[in-house]
């Protein structure tokens, strides 16, 4: 049986896509607080020893605390942008109902979107390691999420963020994890580097990859899109 969403309204899916410009403004933000981490480590904090959580727990608590706000990266502001970490949201069918993504950034639009408990940024954090690789953790534990429904479902648009250890590098890694996993995780065409970024600090540059989802949506009986997923890996020495 569908969930419901409260609207009050008709539900029109997918959300329009966020501007380029805004997510540049996410991305530039990311790479700031990155950059604030490696540099001035608070507290107990060693990259070389903390795990995922630990990690995107001080990546989110420098974005709220250091970035928003502060100046440093014009445009991510509070009246636009909120970063909550490990959210509960429901897949796209409601059959679970405590998905997690490791960060969600809510950012306001101009026109509502139609199910604004739905809406948002989703961002899924995975370190990209020799005992983490990229097409078992990256690809089948983070991409593959955007790919069923399970983040993102009503949105074409989503994140994904790398912890990358030494000679782990994009594009390289990403098109060797691809070449066995292409349709699983519906890969249309290849791996392209963001035109209007560059590599900045001890972030690589940016990347980006579309991926066909097969699912329907329950509530307007239409298939749902392909998702556009940017990539950035975080170098972590």
């Amino acid at each position: 049986m569908p969930i419901g969403f409260y609207t009050g309204n008709p539900i029109t899916l997918p959300h329009s896509a966020y501007p380029k410009a805004t997510l540049y403004v996410v991305e530039s933000a990311i790479s700031e607080a990155w950059r604030i981490i490696r540099d001035c480590p608070e507290g107990d904090f060693k990259i070389d020893d903390a795990d995922e959580d630990r990690i995107t727990r001080e990546l989110r608590t420098c974005l709220m605390n250091m970035v928003l706000d502060r100046g440093n990266v014009p445009g991510f502001t509070s009246d636009i942008f909120r970063v909550m970490r490990e959210g509960k949201f429901e897949s796209f069918d409601g059959t679970h109902l405590d998905k997690m993504p490791d960060l969600h950034i809510d950012i306001v639009r101009n026109s509502p979107a139609s199910i604004r408990s739905a809406d948002g940024l989703f961002v899924e954090c995975k370190p990209v390691d020799r005992n983490h690789p990229a097409g078992a953790t990256y690809c089948d534990k983070g991409i593959m999420r955007y790919v069923n429904g399970e983040y993102a479902w009503a949105s074409t648009q989503g994140l994904m963020v790398g912890y990358a250890s030494p000679n782990y590098t994009m594009p390289g890694k990403l098109t060797e994890s691809f070449k066995t996993r292409r349709k699983q995780l519906g890969v249309t065409g290849g791996i392209s580097a963001c035109k209007d970024c560059q590599a900045k600090g001890y972030a690589q540059r940016p990347h980006i990859t579309i991926h066909a989802r097969s699912f329907v949506y329950p509530s307007t009986k239409v298939k749902a899109p392909s998702i556009t997923l940017r990539h950035i890996w975080l170098n972590t020495q």
